[in-house]
């Protein structure tokens, strides 16, 4: 339990970083000359990041697994409703955002821990299935734009596709390989902070599909 300490921590002090330098610097305003919404988003993005996972792990160490399952749903709840509030919900059809709810209700119903500790290897399949989708259909909506482009060129944008699929294979095989192996009270560690170990491996796959496209521009510009 000390250990939720560290997260809260990293918080205070990451968003202060980011407070100073929004404050400090010049180059990251928005159109209007206004850092607020990027200062915002940074903030927001660490705080689901790092303190989101802590009512989840503090719920299972003092009420049981249950408990964390319900308080992870009901968080996904108040992040749903805040979405619908800001107009951002459905804007993609994401169907990864009901992995959640439909894991911690199948555990929460039946009482059963294996529903929930699945939620990260479906993600992983979900995951793999979409770019196996988008390979085979030739779809070109994979990090679109404001207008719905996107960066890649199709060449690249199938090597992002082929990076992303075998790192969520790659993911998928660590996930289990926790699931199976740790205790449920290590495995919760695992579950709060998954996008901390998977945010290396995902970034790394899309990383030569990223070289690339900044080559190909370089040259487009010289």
């Amino acid at each position: 339990m000390i250990y939720l300490v560290i997260p809260v921590v990293l918080f205070f002090i990451l968003g202060g970083l980011v407070f100073v330098g929004r404050m400090s610097g010049s180059g990251h305003r928005s159109d209007d000359g206004n850092p607020e919404p990027a200062r915002r988003g940074c903030l927001l993005a660490l705080a689901s990041l790092l303190l989101r996972p802590v009512p989840v792990i503090f719920a299972y160490f003092y009420t049981g697994f249950l408990s964390a399952v319900f308080v992870a749903l009901v968080i996904w709840l108040i992040l749903r409703c805040f979405e619908i509030y800001s107009g951002k919900i459905w804007k993609s059809a994401d169907l990864r955002l009901l992995i959640l709810p439909l894991a911690a209700g199948l555990t929460l119903f039946t009482g059963d821990f294996l529903y929930f500790q699945l939620l990260p290897s479906a993600w992983c399949v979900m995951t793999a299935a979409e770019q196996s989708a988008g390979l085979l259909l030739k779809k070109a909506h994979l990090f679109p734009g404001e207008n719905g482009d996107t960066a890649f060129s199709k060449d690249e944008l199938k090597l992002a596709r082929f990076g992303i699929l075998g790192a969520s294979l790659i993911a998928l095989l660590i996930s289990e390989y926790f699931r199976q192996t740790l205790s449920l009270s290590s495995w919760i560690w695992y579950y709060g902070y998954l996008r901390l170990e998977l945010l290396p491996i995902m970034l790394g796959s899309i990383a030569p599909a990223m070289v690339r496209m900044i080559r190909r521009s370089e040259k487009e510009a010289g």
